[in-house]
């Protein structure tokens, strides 16, 4: 039973995913890091108000998605597409959509359990996922790619927000490579 409330969620989270907003597209270029990156501190509470959002995302008239960057799971059967990045103060959403590239009749799990190892780099500092004031990771603990060909998935988080125009690329276990560079917005 569990099993069949989870596969409803995931679902209608997939057909929530499909919104669209409207500001300046974002250009990525290649930044050169020699330097280990520096972790940021994480928050602990988390401020729900939608005071100055800015979004690095934009859908053309014609109903297609903009992509910030790209990149296949480590399984090589998905594309990850980084469609949306959003500032609210402190804190930088993003949004990455999955796209199954094999007619696999089973899921597959991208990530299960560790977030620290996702997260968010620019300049020579490493961003990490925020936590709750319950000290709960502001992402879902296990990351799966629905079954068939074509399959689409919608995964967000919040991390703290690099400054704003700067380059950042995001790390994530189950990526061949990181997603970017895109412009902090």
């Amino acid at each position: 039973m569990k099993f069949k409330i989870g596969m409803v969620i995931l679902c209608l989270s997939v057909l929530s995913a499909c919104d669209s907003g409207s500001n300046d597209p974002v250009v990525p270029t290649d930044p050169s890091k020699t330097d280990p990156p520096k972790t940021v501190a994480e928050d602990t509470g988390v401020d729900n108000t939608t005071e100055s959002v800015q979004t690095t995302q934009t859908a053309a008239s014609a109903g297609t998605e903009v992509v910030l960057a790209t990149a296949l799971t480590a399984k090589g059967n998905a594309e990850a597409r980084l469609v949306k990045a959003t500032r609210d103060g402190d804190k930088l959403s993003v949004t990455v959509r999955f796209k199954r590239l094999d007619d696999s009749s089973y899921s597959d799990t991208i990530y299960s359990g560790d977030q620290n190892k996702i997260y968010l780099v620019s300049g020579d500092k490493k961003y990490l996922i925020l936590k709750d004031s319950q000290g709960k990771w502001l992402v879902q603990d296990v990351l799966s790619l629905p079954s068939g060909s074509g399959a689409m998935i919608s995964w967000s988080t919040i991390f703290a927000a690099p400054p704003a125009g700067q380059q950042a690329t995001l790390h994530m276990d189950g990526i061949l490579e990181p997603l970017g560079p895109f412009t902090v917005p």
